[in-house]
């Protein structure tokens, strides 16, 4: 999990050093070390209960209000309005007729 596992030397080194720390009162230690952790496991259960009740069968929730969208409804443009290139095209062309030219 953490990327580091203690072997067997190392336990022992750290047993060793607990010994020295605590001596008698290693026993004592422990017991209080273990009632620390089921009562920490204790107040995480009845946190998890408190906090997640399964929903009874045929449950459905309330639908939610909804506001309706504010953006505009897209619309296709007209077959008949040409495109602005095609207008722009168209312009250009009517301008060099005008003129005189010719636009390929």
């Amino acid at each position: 999990m953490f990327g580091f596992s203690p072997g067997p030397w190392e336990m022992v080194i750290i047993l060793f050093i607990a010994v020295l720390l605590f001596g008698k009162r290693l026993p004592e230690v422990a017991r209080s070390l273990g009632r620390g952790i089921t009562e920490f496991k204790k107040g995480l259960n009845e946190w998890n209960s408190d906090t997640y009740e399964p929903e009874p069968a045929g449950y459905v929730p309330a639908p939610t209000e909804r506001d309706e969208p504010t953006a505009p409804k897209f619309e296709l443009p007209d077959e008949e309005e040409p495109s602005r290139e095609e207008a722009d095209r168209n312009q250009e062309h009517a301008a060099a007729e005008q003129a005189g030219g010719t636009t390929a």
